[in-house]
């Protein structure tokens, strides 16, 4: 009988051995991956690590480059004051129009900046929408919900797309326009973490799936609503698990 010889068996075993080291890394990295990503959506907007808002500005510290052009983005000029930025408003407001009602002194805020402006008021705890736009691209003024008073009401209409860290039953927010923490969630622990584990205290829409990293633009940009129905935008926007994936829901 013709002996096999042992080299070669030898060398297959390694190779098997190799292989299922191989796969069982990989499922270890996997799981940990999923972890992480989890550990990362965790409180997103229902917020359970007790992160608060700072603020663009403190980003900036660290992030210069990426601030420097945030700032030159759409996303940085959705909400601005027009009384302190003295180029936010850019409505021709010497042109007559029998749907505009109001001056450009009457105008606290400002919204938007390409292709049409709308503007609020400040009346007590409350911002009003104005009852014309501005159309950029025409040249021209148009009604807004002009008979609909109610669908100007920012906070319960516009609030959490246009501006950062906003809470609509206080009727307050924490920056102007779409800043860092809109979408990356609230940043102290972020700012205060203990160097090499800073990436577990925030959202990074690089490390996550192009359908979660999806969810987190489409919260505002399918223009959703939250499941009470008192809002024009998902305010209870948060992460949940199901059936075995990592998803985000928004309504």
């Amino acid at each position: 009988m013709k002996k096999i010889p042992k080299i070669p068996i030898i060398i297959g075993a390694v190779f098997t051995l190799a292989l299922i080291v191989v796969i069982a890394s990989t499922i270890v990295l996997r799981k940990t991956e999923l972890k992480h990503v989890e550990a990362q959506l965790e409180g997103k907007y229902k917020d359970r690590t007790g992160a608060t808002f700072v603020g663009s500005e403190t980003c900036k510290k660290c992030h210069e480059r990426r601030y420097l052009e945030w700032t030159t983005s759409l996303h940085s000029r959705m909400m601005r004051d027009a009384r302190l930025d003295k180029g936010a408003n850019i409505g021709d407001f010497k042109m007559t129009s029998n749907v505009r009602t109001f001056s450009k002194k009457d105008v606290d805020y400002v919204l938007g900046s390409q292709w049409k402006q709308q503007y609020l008021k400040k009346e007590g705890d409350e911002l009003t929408v104005f009852p014309a736009q501005y159309n950029v691209v025409t040249g021209e003024w148009v009604a807004y919900f002009s008979d609909e008073p109610a669908k100007r009401n920012w906070f319960k209409e516009c609030s959490g797309c246009h501006a950062t860290g906003v809470d609509p039953v206080k009727k307050t927010f924490v920056e102007m326009g779409i800043g860092c923490e809109a979408c990356h969630g609230p940043g102290s622990n972020h700012v205060e973490a203990v160097p090499g584990f800073e990436i577990q205290t925030i959202i990074q829409a690089a490390r996550l799936t192009p359908f979660l990293a999806a969810q987190i633009c489409g919260s505002c940009h399918t223009r959703g609503r939250d499941k009470s129905g008192k809002y024009a935008y998902p305010v209870d926007y948060q992460t949940r698990k199901g059936e075995g994936n990592i998803r985000l829901y928004f309504d």
